[in-house]
């Protein structure tokens, strides 16, 4: 739209300026003299055109004008009136503005009309009803997001929460109300904490601060579940968008955060893909392991056509994450097969986390490398039972591993120390039924924590 004129004395340049900010904060472009009137200019000339030319006129007037035996002011209302005189008069144009307790000149507009005739608004009395005054002749959109603003802070929850609703339904023109919806999200009502992450993600501003808010609700294990829905929901609707940010969050130092960032990059998906296969080189560990994760959870459907993650997730397990080695998993990818039979040679989680991986991708080149772990009487018995689950995971291909497995069930529990346990051997006899019969459930899951340490539960 074209410009609002504003047309003051400079006693009132503080409260003036007060009013400009307002406007501006709503993307509406405002001629003040101070600011337009260039060195050199003819300034009559200019301030003619600039009024001609304005969409609105605002007239501020306030005891200290009316004190006034000559201002320029005058000159600019002589002007606005002339142009007045022009214009339809079913049109708003001419803004009459109180600043504080005055009265009107007296000043005749034509057709026995004065400006008294115009209806004013009386800032002094009340500024926000005011300033929604002005705003819904101005920008009608706009007065109707300055409204709402101040209903998110009515002691009524109901008020509070239509109010957010409704700002998410204006959509990025509500962009104004985004620090005000942020406040709302400490809001001591659930629900009210709920519309304010939806309208968040209706405004749809992927503002990095709003991520990190929405974040901070959906990492929250302690939040309400209401709220915490509706934050995840937001969150997705900002989609590439909030890619960057996201991908910065997972350096959080809130692990909370942190954990609820990769989740959300998991979701979007292959959307995400190429900004976490780049964060895999992040110098931020945190950022790493993160973005590993995201892409374990993403899995196979991992965009081949996209620059491979595999490359970033088998330079990670090389230099021992676990993470990596579970991702590496879940994309089922063979051409990951010898770096995590290398990986295998850990005597720890790594192992247990290629093993599960191996089990997972199921080519026939790992079972020997985890029959070999199995037989390993040297090893923690975590470590050989994820080898026995794992071949149990890979089912017929695995069959090569039944005389292995079927050894195994005669390893010592009671005197084998940490080398062998029962919950190894319970995982051999769930491995050789799997293998054996393809359709077969795992009798290690739905039991609670028992086999926890090889993701069972």
């Amino acid at each position: 739209m074209a410009h609002v004129f504003i047309s003051y004395v400079h006693e009132d340049s503080d409260i003036v300026g007060r009013l400009v900010d307002t406007l501006k904060a709503f993307g509406i472009e405002v001629w003040l003299d101070e600011e337009q009137l260039k060195p050199g200019s003819r300034w009559k000339d200019a301030i003619r055109q600039a009024i001609n030319e304005g969409a609105f006129f605002v007239a501020c007037f306030s005891a200290e004008y009316i004190q006034r035996t000559q201002t320029f002011m005058n000159e600019e209302l002589t002007l606005a009136i002339e142009e007045l005189r022009l214009r339809p008069t079913d049109q708003s144009w001419f803004i009459p503005v109180l600043l504080n307790d005055c009265r009107l000149p007296d000043r005749s507009i034509g057709a026995g009309e004065t400006l008294n005739s115009i209806q004013h608004v009386r800032l002094y009395e009340d500024w926000d009803r005011g300033i929604q005054r002005v705003l819904s002749v101005i920008q009608p959109v706009s007065g109707m997001i300055y409204q709402l603003i101040g209903q998110l802070t009515d002691p009524s929850a109901r008020v509070r929460i239509k109010a957010a609703d409704n700002l998410g339904k204006i959509g990025q023109s509500a962009q104004r109300a985004i620090p005000n919806l942020l406040e709302l999200l400490s809001d001591d009502n659930e629900t009210v904490r709920a519309a304010a992450a939806d309208a968040l993600g209706n405004v749809g501003i992927p503002d990095p601060q709003v991520i990190l808010s929405l974040l901070a609700i959906t990492g929250d294990d302690g939040h309400p579940y209401y709220p915490v829905v509706h934050a995840n929901t937001s969150l997705a609707k900002f989609g590439a968008a909030a890619v960057p940010t996201l991908i910065e969050a997972m350096g959080n130092e809130n692990p909370r955060v942190r954990v609820a960032a990769y989740k959300t990059l998991a979701e979007l998906g292959p959307a995400a893909q190429p900004e976490l296969t780049r964060a895999l080189e992040s110098e931020n560990s945190a950022v790493q392991q993160g973005a590993a994760k995201a892409l374990g959870i993403i899995g196979e459907t991992v965009q081949a056509a996209v620059e491979s993650p595999l490359p970033g997730l088998v330079r990670m397990l090389e230099s021992g994450s676990p993470d990596a080695a579970q991702s590496l998993g879940e994309l089922r990818d063979p051409a990951a097969v010898p770096a995590l039979i290398d990986a295998l040679s850990d005597a720890n989680y790594l192992c247990v986390c290629a093993a599960l991986a191996l089990g997972q991708i199921a080519d026939p080149s790992a079972v020997k490398p985890l029959i070999n772990v199995l037989r390993d009487a040297d090893r923690f018995w975590v470590t050989r039972g994820a080898a026995a689950v794992a071949l149990g995971d890979m089912g017929p291909v695995a069959e090569a591993a039944i005389p292995a497995l079927t050894g195994a069930l005669g390893y010592d529990v009671k005197y084998s120390g940490e080398r062998w346990d029962e919950r190894a051997r319970e995982a051999v006899v769930d491995a050789l039924h799997r293998i054996r019969d393809p359709s077969a459930l795992s009798s290690l899951a739905g039991r609670g924590y028992r086999y926890e340490m090889w993701g069972r539960y």
